[in-house]
């Protein structure tokens, strides 16, 4: 029998593919961004975090079997609301309609199934591994030492042992086919949105007045 972690790679592997083919992630990977792209680009990603993790923290704490996943080192709200501080953006961003869509649809997917947000969650401690890379290429178009990048690269040398440590844990848990299934409808339903909302943020930087 599949394991979740493996579930969650394979069945949402096109769905993977197409979150990362989207321009504005293509442009980071290449560190071709500007600042205030970045700075847009991190202040969407708050505004999911904020939802993600509140509700995350409710489920484990609410759910005993989910007491050893130990998330909360991991949490990225204060290392995106450091590197805004650090642009002296504003903390409290406006979400993109794009933004509020997705959170609205996983909390719909969540009253369904609570579960469901370990799928949206799975996503994005995934998404460190590649990150950590795109940190590298952000602080050499930006000039920026480390202040700035801290939602990418939060955990350094440390990174892999952690994403190992989330997957062993996560596959320790005794979950029922729903819930799996529910995990993993969530998890695709995050790439997608994370998708709209990278494009959203492409658009609204070309569609701003220039300032």
């Amino acid at each position: 029998m599949s394991t979740i972690m493996d579930r969650l790679r394979e069945e949402t592997r096109e769905q993977h593919k197409h979150a990362e083919s989207r321009p504005l992630e293509i442009a980071l990977v290449r560190g071709a961004v500007s600042r205030k792209t970045y700075i847009r680009y991190l202040a969407q990603r708050l505004c999911v975090h904020r939802g993600l993790e509140a509700a995350v923290d409710q489920l484990v704490t609410s759910d005993p079997r989910l007491a050893d996943l130990d998330l909360r080192p991991l949490f990225q709200v204060p290392n995106i609301e450091a590197d805004l501080r650090f642009f002296e953006a504003g903390s409290d961003p406006e979400p993109l309609p794009e933004t509020t869509t997705f959170l609205n649809l996983m909390k719909t997917e969540a009253d369904a199934a609570p579960l469901a947000w370990l799928g949206c969650y799975y996503v994005f401690e995934g998404s460190k591994n590649g990150a950590s890379f795109i940190a590298r290429s952000i602080r050499k178009a930006l000039e920026l030492d480390r202040d700035g990048t801290h939602y990418l690269d939060p955990h350094g040398d440390q990174q892999r042992p952690l994403w190992q440590a989330f997957k062993d844990r996560m596959n320790a848990i005794d979950l029922t086919p729903a819930e799996q299934d529910a995990i993993v409808a969530a998890a695709r339903l995050t790439f997608d949105g994370v998708a709209a909302i990278d494009d959203a943020v492409a658009d609204a930087i070309a569609t701003a007045p220039a300032e």
